[in-house]
């Protein structure tokens, strides 16, 4: 069984000569000094799925002989379309089009743009997929005819901001729309915010994309309510029976309304930070044990927050499928025994976890009475004979 064994223990049993991962789990590899030897000892690493943070990339190449490539491509272009494979500090471009591939860098009329300049990326080529089976209006409005190939193929629109530099490289600018990628996910904001006000209790909801600290980013929702109270706990769950964890923001926070442009839309650049204070809606319980402050502490150091309480759950709190690998290392070294990572997901507050952890310790401690008890039963025996 593999699932509580880390990369780094994965690579090194298996002898890994290519590895393909997220930024966002090379990062979190690179935090165990003995994950990221290994890591960095993979000949050569494909990034992909996310924008590649330039101090990663610096992080990656420190010291090594590895050879790093970013990996860009939607999944309607099969995968991936463009590459760039690192050759020393700077920022991250996702290069040149592989084979059978072609890009063109328009305006918003279509017509291209010239070096230098930014533009909307379309992709053409052998990789370019048929559409979206069931879905022809979609399909025309993101698959068109190549007016640039003489031979009739189409092209797609990716939604991604880039400029190509004079090198005939190109770097990635952002997206047009609100569509996000985040630990491989691609997600579209604005499925969450229809989430949210489709919530009993919600009449406007604004999402957003953010940077938190250098490590990691996150969803963060804004809600406007009506009369009745609610609570961050209860419209996680709520959302968790229409959208996939992936989707499920990391905070959600009550606002009095939603800051407006001129022209009346939500102003996405005008929306508060959210300050990592509160525990998901539920009241805050310090930890009563020597064990449930072990762990505790453990939850701080994952989640980059100072106030837990043990009756807060993890995926509530912040906590994603990566912060779940990263925890489990965590523990692993304060805990003897240390719980499994199904056990993480079973048990996903301080105080469940720690009663699971001291009802096994308290079996086994049984187990190992009785097998001693067994022992001077034995040897009792045993003396009987030999004096019979």
């Amino acid at each position: 069984c593999i699932r509580d064994r880390s990369l780094g223990q994965l690579v090194r049993e298996r002898g890994v000569t290519h590895l393909q991962c997220t930024p966002s789990m090379a990062r979190m590899v690179l935090q165990d000094s003995a994950d990221a030897e290994a890591l960095q000892s993979v000949p050569h690493l494909f990034i992909g799925g996310e924008a590649f943070p330039e101090s990663l990339a610096d992080q990656l190449l420190a010291g090594s002989s590895t050879s790093v490539t970013n990996m860009y491509g939607p999944t309607e272009t099969t995968i991936w379309s463009l590459t760039h494979t690192l050759a020393g500090p700077g920022p991250v471009p996702i290069g040149r089009p592989i084979a059978n591939t072609r890009i063109h860098v328009l305006d918003r009329f279509g017509r291209p743009v010239p070096p230098g300049v930014p533009g909307h990326l379309w992709i053409a080529g052998d990789g370019v997929a048929r559409g979206y089976h069931g879905r022809q209006e979609l399909t025309g409005r993101r698959f068109i005819l190549d007016p640039y190939d003489p031979t009739g193929g189409r092209m797609y629109r990716t939604g991604d901001r880039v400029r190509v530099g004079a090198d005939g490289r190109v770097d990635f600018l952002g997206r047009v729309d609100h569509q996000v990628k985040l630990r491989g996910y691609r997600i579209e904001l604005g499925e969450i915010e229809a989430a949210l006000e489709a919530t009993d209790g919600v009449t406007a909801a604004a999402v957003a994309h953010r940077a938190a600290g250098d490590s990691e980013s996150r969803i963060e929702a804004f809600v406007v309510r009506e009369s009745q109270p609610l609570t961050e706990a209860g419209l996680k769950r709520a959302l968790r029976e229409v959208l996939p964890d992936y989707m499920i923001p990391g905070r959600i926070v009550e606002v009095v309304e939603l800051p407006l442009t001129p022209n009346g839309k939500v102003d996405r650049n005008a929306l508060p930070m959210i300050e990592e204070t509160g525990t998901g809606g539920v009241d805050h319980v310090e930890p009563a044990s020597e064990l449930e402050e072990r762990i505790a502490a453990c939850w701080r150091n994952t989640l980059g927050r100072e106030r837990i309480g043990v009756q807060d759950n993890f995926f509530d709190v912040g906590g994603h499928s990566l912060l779940v690998v990263r925890l489990h290392r965590e523990l692993a070294g304060v805990l003897d025994p240390s719980p499994s990572l199904v056990d993480l997901y079973r048990f996903p507050t301080i105080r469940a976890l720690g009663e699971h952890l001291s009802a096994g310790n308290d079996t086994r401690h049984l187990a190992q009475s009785q097998e001693r008890a067994g022992r001077r039963r034995d040897m009792i025996a045993r003396r009987r004979r030999r004096t019979s």
